[in-house]
């Protein structure tokens, strides 16, 4: 029998994000940073948020579910394992002050990857098409007013932080539109493709 669209839960819109999470040491590191930075600059949404690296953002029905994990899954079996470094801290328009990534091609190979194969799964209407991120990075913090980065970002600009991490997989989140936090839909795990098999 056809769904019918209304009151339906199966026809909820959700936002999704597309993410990967650093190792477990690190990701406290990265949690503790932005926690240091609410307490030491008394700006307390700092300290909301978990440390991910954002891939990608949409909404979407949750009837399309399926066709986006499909789609994901095929990026994953396409993409293997790689190491992400940490150095440093850089910022964008003078409202976000985040930890720097690289190597800046794996990143940005994958999430060419995933704009190529899932945006037509992760397309609501022409009005609400994804958003994929070209810079992955880690936020410390953002919406920074224009007063608040001038004076903050000098205990930045040289203050050193490095790490690294294996990357294993990436996860898909949702929440409802309108809620706080997110929940896991599935994880992805990296694969290294069969023609790099020996």
């Amino acid at each position: 029998m056809e769904k019918k669209a209304g009151n339906n839960s199966y026809n909820r819109i959700y936002e999704y994000l597309v993410v990967i999470a650093p190792d477990e040491k690190n990701w406290h590191r990265l949690r503790n940073l932005r926690v240091e930075f609410a307490n030491q600059f008394d700006i307390d949404h700092a300290k909301y948020g978990k440390p991910h690296l954002y891939l990608a953002n949409f909404i979407q029905l949750e009837s399309l579910e399926p066709e986006i994990v499909f789609s994901l899954e095929a990026v994953t079996s396409m993409n293997p394992p790689f190491r992400i470094e940490m150095n440093g801290f850089d910022h964008i328009d003078n409202h976000n002050i985040h930890v720097n990534t690289r190597p800046k091609i794996n990143l940005q190979f994958l999430v060419d990857l995933i704009r190529e194969m899932s945006t037509k799964a992760m397309t609501l209407n022409k009005s609400n098409e994804p958003y994929f991120i070209h810079d992955p990075h880690f936020t410390i913090a953002r919406k920074l007013t224009k007063s608040q980065f001038k004076r903050i970002w000098p205990h930045y600009e040289n203050r050193s932080f490095v790490g690294d991490f294996q990357t294993t997989e990436m996860v898909l989140l949702r929440r409802e539109i309108g809620n706080l936090g997110y929940e896991q839909v599935k994880m992805f795990p990296f694969e290294v493709p069969a023609f790099h098999s020996n």
